[in-house]
């Protein structure tokens, strides 16, 4: 009996805490809906202003220059028909000449400058598709074909990267793959750009790949133990982090998701 009434009274005392607590929340308007800024949020946004040199236009002066070609609408999908990346979704940015009293004015030049998407000449013969995913994909013109220098997040963002390369430069083979380092949006996205038995025997001297007709992947030193141990090590704590950090899980807008400083997200 005794054990009867303390689980009786517990689950009351749990009920009319949990009542409280929601009376509370709707009082303080604490949900998960998007809202305004408030009055001290829209202030210290707007003393951004008053600390950087928003007159220096030279970060988006360079994002954009070179600019050869871009779709008029980027949206990428899976075999499936799921959205994989989309620069569509932060046309919002085209609709405010400066940044709302929501977003840090930073942010929001961070977000414009990522927002510029397409294929670039870096210089002569070195070519660049940009806002296609989280990394850059890089082309550079060789005697007998391209040497690819990273290969972005995923093979669809990566095989659209390479169809607007072929569509502005022409149609040349991929002699070899250059992976900077052990991130996954520098390189997850191979299978894009080369086909699996395409690729040389990474056992033989570099000389013996290349004379065997297959595609050299060139990786740094440790390559395949770091890939997997960093995310054995802190692949969860990374993804709550950037839960949190990015607001991932958010809809693109000016009271949403923003860029994530190196790009405009992952794949």
């Amino acid at each position: 009996m005794k054990k009867l009434t303390a689980l009786l009274l517990s689950m009351v005392l749990f009920l009319t805490t949990t009542a409280y607590a929601e009376s509370l929340t709707d009082e303080l308007g604490l949900t998960t809906d998007a809202k305004p800024a408030t009055t001290y949020t829209a202030e210290v946004n707007s003393a951004v202003y008053s600390m950087l040199d928003f007159a220096d236009t030279s970060e988006y002066d360079n994002a954009t220059r070179g600019l050869i070609d871009a779709p008029e609408v980027l949206e990428l999908k899976d075999a499936e028909g799921n959205v994989i990346w989309s620069q569509a979704a932060y046309s919002f940015l085209d609709d405010y000449e400066q940044a709302p009293d929501t977003v840090n004015p930073s942010l929001w030049e961070n977000t414009r400058n990522n927002h510029a998407y397409g294929l670039f000449e870096v210089c002569p013969g070195i070519y660049q598709v940009r806002g296609y995913d989280m990394a850059n994909l890089t082309v550079i013109k060789g005697d007998t074909g391209w040497i690819v220098f990273d290969c972005t997040m995923c093979s669809e963002t990566a095989q659209a990267a390479m169809q607007l390369i072929e569509k502005n430069l022409g149609s040349y083979p991929v002699k070899a793959v250059v992976i900077s380092h052990s991130h996954a949006d520098h390189f997850g996205g191979i299978g894009g750009v080369i086909a699996a038995e395409d690729v040389a025997d990474a056992s033989l001297p570099i000389e013996e790949q290349i004379a065997s007709g297959k595609v050299p992947v060139i990786v740094p030193e440790g390559f395949a133990e770091h890939a997997i141990a960093e995310n054995i090590y802190a692949g969860k704590a990374m993804s709550r982090r950037a839960n949190y950090q990015y607001g991932v899980l958010l809809t693109p807008g000016v009271t949403g998701k923003m860029a994530q400083g190196i790009g405009m997200g992952q794949s």
